[in-house]
């Protein structure tokens, strides 16, 4: 397999490039060619490879993640393994690795470079700002590089931790059954526990806590026919608001629209908020039009009032509407001749 520079950035990556990655995973996995799975690919690698360097940098410069500490073996090196004990028993006695003894693709030159390309000014303050930027999330997920998938099923084993729906069943309201309703809702609120000291799933931070009881209210109020979720609008819509293009809260998944994520229920609550929106919109336009006549009309009556004439509510008319509602058969006034004005030229026929 390939491997990309530590030094390069995704951008200036080529197109030959990238093809040669995506013959290379066509080839060892078994994938049938096709240019929606290829570019959903190449957006993939693009955030690992992103991912990937972000982790270099906060785990030998910055110092603020664990750092991975066993080496890293590519194809046709796995008696390496007795090398890496010996390694792990230096690591004991306070040695840190560094990437290039982890990873077989980046060297020694490469690494350097690559520090002294991330402690520049301009690095230095773009990576500041990033930081200070993330600190402001009011939440994040703990499940580490596992999908929604895998840690819903150690959440599930986990008796009473996986959000449950109990509703009444027969005629006394002691009889219950509780089940399980696996949805995105759910699984977002069991990504945000981390574990404690003792290995119990909490949340650590009150503004996450907040923010999760926030969304177990919405939850109850569902089980209680009090709000009926459609499509993406459900508890988690109601508290941080609508999902971002292409990123679907609770779902994961490198390009998973709205569209994807839901299919024809998004499409048909999509359609229904459309129509609605439209509607609004005319009645918006509708009660303006209303206001602005009505403006221009005291504006009108204000003025025929200051000249001593009737108002248009006397006449019954408004702005705009004196030709159209005056009588065809009346005959309109002959200008009077001003003195000292030059009258209108008379028209002429076109010459022949």
């Amino acid at each position: 397999m390939r491997k990309l520079s530590i030094l390069t950035t995704w951008k200036v990556v080529t197109e030959g490039m990238k093809k040669a990655l995506w013959e290379d995973t066509v080839n060892l996995f078994h994938i049938e060619p096709d240019e929606a799975k290829k570019e959903v690919f190449l957006s993939a690698v693009a955030k690992r490879f992103r991912d990937f360097k972000t982790k270099l940098v906060s785990g030998w410069m910055t110092l603020r993640r664990k750092r991975t500490k066993s080496k890293k073996l590519t194809e046709g090196k796995e008696k390496e393994n007795e090398e890496g004990e010996e390694k792990e028993k230096e690591n004991e006695q306070g040695r840190v690795e560094l990437p290039y003894e982890i990873w077989d693709h980046i060297t020694e030159e490469d690494w350097e470079a690559f520090v002294a390309q991330k402690t520049t000014p301009k690095a230095v303050e773009k990576r500041t700002k990033a930081y200070i930027s993330s600190s402001k999330k009011k939440f994040n997920h703990h499940m580490g590089p596992k999908t929604y998938e895998q840690s819903r099923k150690e959440c599930l084993e986990v008796d009473g931790f996986y959000p449950s729906i109990s509703s009444s069943s027969g005629g006394t309201s002691s009889s219950t059954i509780t089940t399980k309703k696996i949805d995105r809702v759910a699984d977002w609120y069991c990504s945000l526990h981390s574990r404690d000291a003792n290995g119990r799933r909490t949340i650590s931070d009150p503004g996450t806590k907040k923010i999760a009881d926030a969304v177990l209210g919405w939850k109850h109020k569902e089980v209680a026919g009090e709000f009926v979720p459609k499509a993406n609008k459900d508890a988690l819509y109601m508290v941080l608001g609508k999902d971002h293009d292409g990123r679907v809260k609770g779902k994961g998944g490198v390009r998973l629209g709205l569209k994807k994520a839901y299919g024809e229920e998004y499409s048909a609550t999509r359609s229904s908020s459309i129509s609605n929106a439209s509607q609004d919109m005319e009645r918006k336009m509708k009660s303006a039009i209303e206001e602005l006549e009505k403006r221009m009309k005291n504006q009108f009556n204000a003025i025929l009032e200051h000249m001593g004439l009737t108002s248009f509510d006397e006449r019954n008319i408004t702005p705009g509407d004196k030709l159209s509602q005056q009588d065809p058969e009346t005959p309109r006034e002959t200008p009077r001749e001003v003195p000292g004005l030059i009258p209108n030229p008379p028209l002429l026929d076109p010459p022949t």
